[in-house]
């Protein structure tokens, strides 16, 4: 069982207390949970009452007292706190070092100082925001929380809009919602509701200002003679001035341990807040079958739909709270109902099973596997991939850049990052590469279990390498491909065997890459295989398209219904071989090349028009969705590429069930496909015409030589000729093949890889 450890800092049963208690509780069926609090404090008394293990200190807890109705800032109680810090960094230290847990967790945004020490100590860690930044408040104080949270490995919220206002994308986000104990869904005798009986409102806040007793009060100078008030919170003689003037009886019930009585005996539940903060009573209430009227701010907004689970009316408004409060007098079937609409709310959200499955959940990846990955920039196969890596793991992305240079900064695949990440500061080099800074820091994080490094030939990824070296940390080097271009020697090879030689282990999605990490030094035991890919197990088309199909996608994109189509897509760069593809297919009667990717740049065209080629199209940039089409519309794929280290358009055109032409510079091509022309040619003059020959023999497509205008011209020829049959037989193989390389095959891949970082 895996060991949290808590630290609190007041003793006091405030909210921040209770919600501890609550969330020790539950972690403690799954976990081994101790929390350090104030010595001889109520807090520590509560936990011994319920069984929990508690570490008493007796030091003072510095904290940063800046947040919605705290001390005044920069006031006597921050400073006072922040002389208090030093010493308590250097406890929490010390106990996380003779206790090892598996986790610490902060109670209180208010710690949040503390994480940056506990990190060096190799724990990971964790922070509940479970207070309320003010409205307006300190720029420089947001943002020196904001890094500060970003240094954990999770941070925990209470509401779906605090995770939303402090925007870290750096660590692991949970809403972990605050419980009601399940004493309080119990069913009661309703004494409310009750025609002819007094409507009865409750208001919990004491007196309190940020709580709303002013608001409340002139409220109450409103109220008609059939309602009347239940003040709960403080003693009378603290309550009873606000109410001097009030037009309805008002009760006072003191500060109550048990309100669940208190709640049962009400109609509606109040909640005038001046000041936007959590408002536990909202879901109490709730809890015991009960509406609230509350003050419409955004910060809570989500607890409460105005007309559903309660009303909510203009902060501070005093009339406006009266009139609400009036509507549902008058009108107590619609309480009634609100009331139990706020009731199935709080089931769903706040009661114990509920909460306590997703803190266990949040929890278990706290203390489970983490792993940095760096990496150059965000594309969007590579947010597809994390993200389905950050189901199986804690998955930190560290991008170099933002986007690469000429393409698009909007490279968040289909689906926003599930994963957490972060950026280098640092000068852009290159296309997609940088000179970043901070990599120092981040990859001698003692918390990560793994780290993959996606390369090593931009200087942030040397200056990883270089620095896990000299600190003699174990990382993971990975590569998408690889072409060996040089005979083992030379100024080039020496840098690159520099660089990739001395990795733990490596990720390698092929035969070529394997030979390409071996020729720069790796040792063949360490290197690991993984599927590379752009597709997850739904992309990928059930069977070749059929005839119908076809034809019905070539009249939408306005192609020939008869004669053979092949597809190409890719940028109008030379290495794309565009221009032999232009040419091979000049004068090839009954065949259509379809070129997409992009707009072809003036050589392109001038080759067009010098050799009069009449069979190319050219169908610029396409949507995700149009190209799945195009695809499905061709009868084979053609990528004559000079040099591909790998070349995900393979996979998507298998994907779509197509055979394919590509050369032996593309790595995607040798490993998914393998035959060349030749070979393919001889397989089918051995199978004399057998239509099966392709599924028999695995054949997928052919291989050709890079440049080789003639060679290709004939594979266009051969592929033209084919029967029917065995294009959709190849295409069948081609599907068989790339089930294998899909993200979440990828992902599990990766998933599978020990810990290797505190070896």
């Amino acid at each position: 069982m895996k060991k949290i450890l808590f630290i609190h800092h007041c003793g006091d049963l405030g909210g921040a207390g209770i919600s501890l208690v609550r969330t020790m509780k539950m972690a403690s069926e799954a976990f081994e949970v101790k929390a350090c609090v104030p010595a001889g404090s109520p807090v520590e008394k509560l936990l011994r009452e319920n069984g929990l293990e508690s570490i008493p200190y007796d030091v003072q807890a510095g904290t940063i007292e800046y947040y919605s109705g705290g001390p005044r800032f920069p006031g006597r109680t921050y400073v006072k706190q922040a002389l208090n810090r030093p010493a308590f960094a250097s406890f929490v230290k010390k106990i996380i070092n003779s206790e090892h847990p598996d986790a610490c967790v902060f109670n209180s945004l208010t710690l949040s100082y503390l994480v940056p020490a506990a990190v060096k100590t190799g724990v990971k860690t964790g922070i509940f925001v479970r207070e309320t930044f003010p409205h307006g408040g300190s720029k420089a104080m947001l943002a020196k929380y904001r890094r500060l949270l970003g240094e954990a490995c999770a941070v925990f919220y209470i509401s779906g809009f605090d995770r939303d206002f402090w925007k870290i994308t750096s660590a692991e986000n949970f809403v972990i919602r605050n419980s009601v104990p399940e004493e309080f869904f119990a069913p009661s005798a309703d004494a409310g509701n009750i025609s002819g009986k007094p409507f009865t409102v409750l208001y919990t806040g004491g007196a309190n200002p940020i709580k709303g007793i002013e608001v409340i009060a002139r409220a109450a100078e409103l109220f008609p003679g059939n309602i009347r008030l239940l003040a709960a919170g403080d003693p009378e003689e603290k309550m009873a001035p606000y109410f001097k003037n009030a037009s309805c009886p008002v009760e006072y019930l003191g500060l109550v341990e048990n309100m669940k009585p208190v709640y049962d005996s009400a109609d509606i539940v109040a909640i005038p807040i001046v000041t936007p903060h959590q408002a536990r009573p909202v879901f109490e209430a709730g809890a015991a079958g009960k509406p609230v009227v509350i003050s419409d701010f955004p910060e809570i907004s989500e607890y409460v739909t105005d007309g559903f689970g309660g009303l909510k009316f203009k902060p501070g408004d005093s009339a406006m709270l009266a009139e609400k409060i009036v509507f549902m007098a008058e009108n107590r079937g619609k309480c009634r109902k609100m009331g139990e609409n706020n009731r199935r709310l709080a089931l769903e959200n706040h009661s114990a099973e509920s909460v306590s499955k997703g803190l266990v959940a949040a929890l278990s990846r706290l203390t489970g596997t983490r792993c940095l990955h760096l990496t150059n920039v965000p594309s969007p196969y590579r947010v597809d991939f994390y993200n389905e890596l950050s189901k199986s793991e804690q998955t930190v992305v560290c991008f170099e850049r933002k986007s690469a240079k000429g393409r698009s900064g909007s490279w968040f695949g289909r689906s926003n990052p599930l994963f957490a990440y972060k950026y280098l500061r640092g000068v852009p080099l290159g296309e997609d590469k940088a000179v970043s800074f901070g990599v120092k820091k981040l990859v001698l994080r003692p918390d990560f279990d793994k780290i993959i490094i996606s390369g090593y030939s931009s200087p942030a990824e040397m200056r990883a390498i270089s620095v896990l070296r000299s600190h003699r940390r174990p990382y993971i080097l990975s590569a998408d491909g690889g072409i060996i271009k040089d005979g083992g020697r030379g100024f080039r090879f020496a840098v690159k065997k520099h660089f990739i030689k001395g990795a733990e282990k490596y990720l390698s999605p092929s035969s070529p890459a394997d030979r390409y990490f071996i020729h720069y030094g790796a040792e063949p035991e360490r290197i690991i295989r993984y599927p590379f890919t752009s597709l997850f197990e739904d992309d990928i088309c059930p069977s070749p398209a059929s005839s119908e199909e076809k034809k019905a996608l070539r009249r939408e994109f306005g192609l020939p219904e008869t004669g053979r189509i092949a597809f190409a897509c890719g940028r109008f760069i030379p290495g794309k071989g565009y221009e032999e593809l232009i040419s091979a297919a000049c004068g090839v009667k009954d065949l259509t090349v379809v070129i997409a990717g992009g707009e072809p740049t003036a050589e392109y065209l001038k080759i067009m028009a010098e050799k009069d080629v009449r069979n190319v199209r050219f169908a610029g940039f396409s949507s995700k969705e149009t190209l799945e089409k195009m695809y499905r519309a061709c009868d084979f794929f053609v990528h004559p590429t000079k040099s591909d280290v790998w070349g995900l358009v393979i996979n998507e055109a298998m994907a779509a069930g197509l055979p394919v032409i590509t050369t032996d510079m593309c790595v995607a091509g040798v490993t998914l496909i393998g035959d060349s022309l030749e070979e393919l040619t001889r397989k089918i003059a051995k199978n004399d015409g057998k239509t099966r020959f392709a599924a028999e023999n695995n054949c997928t497509g052919a291989i050709i030589k890079p440049s080789d205008i003639g060679m290709l011209k004939e594979a266009l020829i051969f592929f033209r000729d084919l029967p029917d049959e065995i294009i959709a037989s190849m295409g069948e193989n081609s599907l068989r093949v790339i089930r294998d390389y899909t993200f979440e095959k990828m992902a599990a891949a990766h998933a599978s890889i020990d810990n290797i970082s505190k070896k």
